[in-house]
Parts: structure tokens; C-alpha cells; sequence
């Protein structure tokens, strides 16, 4: 398989860049990001743009993403959640098929190779989708029959209808990516998850019980074509398939489909283990704290990997700057990570009960437990664009399929010793970490990184705030907050909570990691971070 490998990737460079003309749409575009262009003019300035477009965007939609929740929360059931949160662990797994993996390749390969690669990766994106709508259509009745949920039958159709269709979609995002159009990129992000949002509170309202969470993917799919086709216009789909080229792409699909798998398993697996062993309701408590989390992890993580991904490709043959920028952005988003989601769960259970009374009170150390642990979940968004901007493909894949295995090892642990949603948290928490520090140590001296080097980045950022938010939980305890006092004193506890955990971390990283916070700053927008720094009495410092 390595010599495969060798080979492949000794003929990438000929048979993707062949001479040929450019289709007349792309080409007057081409030139605006060349790689050279990105060297002259810095990846900071790129990274920090486009960050700050997805941030701007994603607050946006995760605001009614987060509407939704609280109208799905009072009017489904805990079952709902439970069941949804079943099919979307079903639909994940089969789903690694989907676009078989030729999004992320495509992206890797940049601006360049795009519209000589475009027709290729289209019909090949085609084909693996329809095969996943395929498999997802024959294995409903089996699955719904296996977890004894009829409901999962409808769910899996539709969402196998979303995936036979989302090809376009996704050729459309693909395209903005490699050209660094972040701000357009974020306009149609914002707009489909406002769909998908407003969407689901309609469905609810209409009654459609379950089916809320199902039908707004199909129509976020159809929006997502005319958006994508108002932004990008035509893409050269048409053009000439190139078949001599897909074997290539096919061994890179291979291991991107190992990978996918892995991350699917990793991210939704325990839904599927849990709801072997355990009632709906309880997995559906485990799921909604999850999802509350899930929106900082949507808002920072994933808009960040978005940004750096195609990012770091365009440095990916500057070997020691490749590994700079990787490890300040791990610290970066260690820091940013550990602020905001320390700071929300501190005070989370008086949220909860704010907004939803004592229905899902259940979910309180759940989420509490994760706020500790999900700093690490983060990380993961610089894990697999710092290997795959490298064409790494293979050696990312094998590093995920180990940190799933450990995962789902902790997740059967957990079933067979906990009953609540809090013991799931903390036990498949716990093997996430372990999971991230030996696969995140192994993929990154891979790329040049050493441990200590990473080591040093992120885990005294983790460490202050865990010691803090754990600090805060337990006097918590000691003041003995009336946990049914009215919404006036429920959201000044809850506010006070996080402020202080907020402005607590900030002194405390001043203080004992200075520089830490210095690079952390110097990640926004110069007119914010300068102040910032003065305010904070930090010095200056080199930037990437």
C-alpha cells in the first residue's frame, strides 16, 4: 500500500496540472489566490479574515440553532431526542461514503488543479452518494427494527433523499474554499442554518413530532443549490471526466473513507452503544447536553478548521512553517476554547432551569462534565487539516481509527458501569482525552511537531481553567445557590458564574501564561487586539 502510495503521489503533480485551458469562468479568478500570492501577502491576514467572516456567521445561525432548541426542548419529548440521536449516529456511520471523501482532496489540492479536477470529482462525488442513499434506504426497516423505534424508518429515507442530492452543495462550498472566498462562504453558511433552524421550529409547531429534525436537512440541501449557484455561478462539471485520474483519486477516497468512518464512530458512535443498553429518554438526556456544547464547538472549532484547512495547504511545502502555525493555533484554540466553554457550563445549570424548568435538569452534569473535557474535542479541528493539508491521508486516517476505537472502548465502559447521563459524560470525556493526547502526539510528530512543543502550547491554558471552573463549581456548593429560585435570580446566578469564571481565566492566564494570551489576541482584527493588549499591559510580540 505505501508503494501505491509513492506512486500516486510522484504522478499527482503531472497528471492534475496538464496544460490545458481553463474553463473562462474560473480562470480570471484563478490568479487572485495563487499560493505565491499568499506567501507574499502573509497567512495570518488570510486566517484572521476568514475566521472572523465564519465566527460572524456561525453566531449568527448557531443563535437560531440555538432558538430551535429551546422550542424543540418544550414541545418533543426526551424519546424524540433519543431516537433522533440514534439515526444520526446510523446515518453518520453510513454517511463516511458520502462525496467519498473528494471534498477535502479537492480542497487540499487548491485553486490551481480546481477546474481541471472539478468534472472528475463531481461524478465521482455522485456516484458514492448515490451508493450511500442506497445503503441507507435498504438498512432502514433492519435498523428501526433492531432498536424496536419504527420512527427511524421515515428519519433514515429522508435523510438518505438529503444525501443522494448534495453532491451540488457541496461542489459549491468546495469551490469558495480553495479560492478563500470566507466572507461569501459565510453568507451561505448563515443562510442555511437560519433555514434549517426556522425549519425545525415550524415542523415542531406543525406537530411533526420526530420528523422536525429530519425534514429540514432535505430542504437545507435544496437551499444550499440555489445559494451555492447565485455565489459561484456555473462550475465546470461538464468538462472532461479524465477517468486516468481516478484511481489516484480513489486511493486518496480510500483512506478519507477510513478516516470519515473513524470520525463518525468517534463523534456519534456512543449514541449507537448507548441506545443498545440504555432507554431512549436517558440516551436523549446525554444527546441534549451534547448538542448545547456542540454549538461552541460549531461556532469556534469547525469555522476555525474551515479557515485553516485550505490555509495551511497553501504553506503545506514550507515544512517548519507549516508546524509554527500549527502548534500556535493549537494554543490559540485550547485558550479560546477553554474560555468559552468552561465559561457557559459554569453557569449552565441555571440556565437550564431558566429556559426549560426542571425537564431536563438530568442533563446538568452532563454538560458540566463536558465543558471540562471539550477543549480537547476542539483540538480535533487542527488535528486533521494539519496531517490532510500535507497529503497525509493515510497516516490521518489510521490516527482516527485509533482514537474511535479507544472512544467506543470508554462508551461500553460507561454503559456497562453508569446509568446517568453525567457517568456517560465523564467516562467517554475522559477517553476522548486520552484518545486526542496519544493520536494528536503521533500525527504531530509527523508534520515536524514535537510533543513537548504541542504539550507546551495547550495543556497549561487546559490546566488553569479546569483548576477554575472546577474552583467556581465548588463554591457553588458552599454559597448553596437556590436552584429554584425565580428566572431573575437564576440568570444572575448563571451570569455572575461565567463572568467570573471569564474574568478569572483572563487574570490568571495574564499572570502565569502571558504569552499564551498575547498570540491568542493576536489572532483578531489589529484595531481590537491592540487595545486588548494595552488594557492587559502585554508586550508586543513577533507575529506568524
Amino acid at each position: 500500500m505505501s508503494t501505491i502510495c509513492l506512486k500516486a503521489d510522484k504522478h499527482l503533480p503531472d497528471l492534475f496540472d496538464s496544460r490545458q485551458e481553463h474553463h473562462k469562468g474560473l480562470s480570471s479568478v484563478n490568479t487572485k489566490q495563487t499560493p505565491e500570492h499568499l506567501e507574499r501577502t502573509g497567512l495570518r491576514g488570510h486566517v484572521t479574515s476568514g475566521l472572523m467572516w465564519m465566527l460572524l456567521s456561525t453566531f449568527v445561525a448557531k443563535g437560531g440553532s440555538f432558538a430551535a432548541q429551546i422550542v424543540l426542548g418544550w414541545l418533543l419529548l426526551k424519546e424524540d431526542f433519543g431516537i433522533y440521536a440514534i439515526a444520526l449516529g446510523v446515518t453518520s456511520l453510513v454517511q463516511v461514503l458520502k462525496d467519498g471523501g473528494t471534498r477535502k482532496i479537492i480542497i487540499q489540492k487548491g485553486v490551481r488543479r480546481f477546474d481541471r479536477l472539478c468534472p472528475a470529482v463531481f461524478w465521482m462525488a455522485s456516484g458514492f452518494n448515490a451508493m450511500t442513499a442506497l445503503v441507507l434506504l435498504v438498512a432502514a426497516v433492519p435498523i428501526a427494527q433492531l432498536y424496536d423505534e419504527p420512527q427511524l424508518v421515515p428519519m433514515l429515507m429522508v435523510l438518505a433523499g438529503a444525501t443522494l442530492i448534495g453532491t451540488p452543495d457541496t461542489m459549491y462550498r468546495a469551490w469558495l474554499s480553495v479560492q478563500l472566498r470566507f466572507k461569501d462562504l459565510a453568507k451561505i453558511q448563515t443562510m442555511l442554518g437560519l433555514i434549517r433552524s426556522i425549519s425545525m421550529i415550524l415542523f415542531a409547531v406543525s406537530g411533526a413530532g420526530v420528523m422536525s429534525f429530519a425534514w429540514p436537512a432535505l430542504i437545507m440541501v435544496l437551499s444550499g443549490w440555489i445559494l451555492g449557484r447565485w455565489m459561484c455561478g456555473s462550475l465546470p462539471i461538464w468538462g472532461a471526466i479524465r477517468l486516468r485520474i481516478w484511481p489516484i483519486l480513489l486511493y486518496s477516497s480510500a483512506w478519507m473513507f477510513v478516516g470519515s468512518a473513524a470520525l463518525m464512530m468517534l463523534r456519534q458512535g456512543p449514541y449507537m452503544i448507548l441506545g443498545l443498553y440504555h432507554d431512549p429518554a436517558l440516551v436523549g438526556v446525554y444527546f441534549f447536553a451534547f448538542q448545547l456544547l456542540l454549538q461552541i464547538n460549531q461556532v469556534i472549532a469547525l469555522n476555525f478548521q474551515s479557515v485553516l484547512l485550505p490555509s495551511l495547504s497553501t504553506i503545506g511545502h514550507h515544512v517548519q512553517r507549516h508546524a509554527n502555525a500549527v502548534v500556535r493555533a493549537s494554543g490559540s484554540l485550547m485558550l479560546v476554547g477553554t474560555l468559552i466553554a468552561m465559561g457557559v457550563c459554569v453557569g449552565i445549570g441555571d440556565m437550564i432551569r431558566l429556559l426549560w424548568g426542571e425537564k431536563w435538569v438530568d442533563a446538568i452534569p452532563a454538560v458540566q462534565w463536558m465543558g471540562l473535557f471539550f477543549p480537547f474535542r476542539m483540538l480535533q479541528s487542527i488535528f486533521e487539516p494539519a496531517l490532510i493539508s500535507r497529503g497525509l491521508y493515510h497516516k490521518w486516517a489510521l490516527l482516527v481509527v485509533v482514537q474511535a476505537l479507544i472512544v467506543l472502548a470508554a462508551t461500553i465502559i460507561a454503559t456497562l458501569y453508569f446509568s446517568s447521563a453525567g457517568g456517560f459524560a465523564m467516562v467517554i470525556g475522559t477517553g476522548f482525552v486520552v484518545s486526542m493526547i496519544l493520536a494528536g502526539s503521533l500525527g504531530m510528530r509527523m508534520i515536524g511537531v514535537s510533543f513537548l512543543e504541542m504539550a507546551k502550547a495547550v495543556f497549561p491554558v487546559w490546566a488553569i481553567g479546569g483548576v477554575l471552573f472546577a474552583g467556581i463549581l465548588l463554591l457553588r456548593q458552599q454559597i448553596d445557590w437556590n436552584t429554584s429560585a425565580p428566572p431573575s435570580e437564576l440568570l444572575a446566578q448563571g451570569i455572575i458564574s461565567s463572568t467570573t469564571f471569564v474574568l478569572g481565566y483572563i487574570v490568571a492566564l495574564r499572570i502565569l501564561n502571558p504569552g499564551a494570551l498575547e498570540f491568542a489576541l493576536s489572532t483578531i482584527p489589529r484595531r481590537f487586539s491592540t487595545k486588548a493588549k494595552r488594557a492587559l499591559l502585554l508586550k508586543p510580540r513577533e507575529q506568524l
